[in-house]
């Protein structure tokens, strides 16, 4: 036991001595080159970002006139900046040298040369998102918020569904859609601006930006946003919907998600049918701050809930159902006569999930009160 200690006690000491080493990089005076950078390569106006970590050099730049970004990879010379075309081939060479607030040099391929002058518009960043993720990179790359609006009908109710496309620079990589009820009164109104909220805010910033301009600072290039939701089922007084989604914002791999969504139109506020149940199907543990409630579902009731389920006899399905009776976090939605469970994997089993309907009368063994006047009034 000693050496645990000895040992826990030593990596503390490295930890620490790490910690602080790290720190002093970061807290390092910035080269003179990194900022956002606006200026010309030949005539062509352009919008340049360079970034210093202690762990890499990179940057991007655009042309104003196309806006779309190429990346830029630190050389061996001083002053050598690269346009990086894939992972293992550089493209044309930039030579730079500041001076005061400027850069200038040249951008040459092949035989063809042409200068480059640049001005700082953006101050190097301490903060993780560096110049290439900064709004004084990507400011001049943001259009105005365009939305289409579509009419549908679902369940003989009218809605419109509304889809955000940005600039066409980033249309293959970005697109949102929602939808909002055509029903008057303030409790769907309410409702109504809980499903548009995922839709860029007014000057088209949002989540979807943050997005992209994340994976142009990890990686030079523009990330790959995509969200929607969709109605499912629609009463008087439900509304249950799907969202899903998709996005790479600049982590070691693109992330995908698909949860249900359920409204009380009544009242106008969105509700957790993990709520509904009793101790012995969903445990609740109170895990203080930020975080609020973990609610998780107790092997009996996932037991229950895939009683129907008949695996194949391969070996993956048996993984599968193995995952499956073992998960704990679930999400739950509504359906016409009965409530629909979806396991939340992680990524590298994700494969195995599917929808579990479980009808509501097999379901009312583990309902309490609050969920048994619910399911009374959800369509069949």
């Amino acid at each position: 036991m000693r050496w645990v200690i000895a040992a826990i006690a030593g990596f503390g000491l490295l930890g620490s001595a790490a910690s602080a080493a790290a720190k002093d990089e970061w807290d390092a005076p910035q080269p003179a080159w990194e900022g956002v950078w606006r200026g010309t390569i030949g005539t062509l106006p352009v919008h340049v970002c360079l970034d210093h970590t202690p762990y890499t050099e990179k940057g991007a730049y655009y042309y104003d006139r196309s806006k779309r970004l190429l990346r830029l990879v630190r050389g061996k010379a001083e002053g050598e900046w690269f346009e990086q075309e894939t992972d293992d081939k550089n493209g044309a060479r930039w030579r730079l040298t500041a001076k005061g607030g400027e850069l200038a040099g040249t951008w040459s391929e092949g035989r063809k040369s042409l200068p480059v002058r640049l001005a700082r518009i953006g101050g190097p960043s301490r903060d993780y998102d560096g110049p290439c993720g900064s709004m004084a990179f990507h400011r001049p790359r943001i259009g105005p918020v365009r939305l289409t609006a579509t009419a549908g009908v679902k369940d003989g109710n009218r809605f419109t569904t509304w889809t955000f496309k940005p600039s066409p620079w980033l249309s293959d990589e970005v697109a949102i859609s929602t939808f909002t009820l055509d029903r008057p009164g303030a409790a769907v109104a309410r409702v109504n601006t809980i499903l548009r909220s995922v839709l860029p805010k007014r000057d088209a910033t949002g989540e979807w930006l943050e997005c992209v301009a994340g994976n142009a600072n990890t990686h030079g290039s523009d990330g790959s946003f995509y969200q929607a939701i969709e109605p499912q089922v629609i009463s008087n007084i439900w509304l249950g919907a799907n969202e899903n989604g998709e996005y790479y914002c600049g982590g070691p791999h693109p992330e995908n998600f698909n949860h249900p969504r359920t409204f009380h139109l009544g009242r106008g506020v969105e509700v957790d049918p993990r709520d509904w149940f009793l101790p012995s199907a969903v445990k609740r543990e109170d895990l203080g701050g930020n975080y609020g409630l973990y609610k998780t579902l107790t092997p009996a009731f996932v037991a229950m809930i895939l009683e129907e389920w008949k695996p194949g006899g391969d070996e993956q399905d048996q993984e599968c159902r193995e995952a499956t009776l073992t998960q704990e976090s679930w999400s739950v939605g509504i359906a016409r006569g009965a409530l629909v469970f979806s396991p939340n994997f992680p990524r590298v089993i994700m494969a195995c999930g599917d929808n579990y309907k479980v009808p509501f009368a097999k379901l009312q063994p583990w309902l309490n009160a609050k969920g048994k006047a619910a399911v009374a009034t959800l369509p069949r």
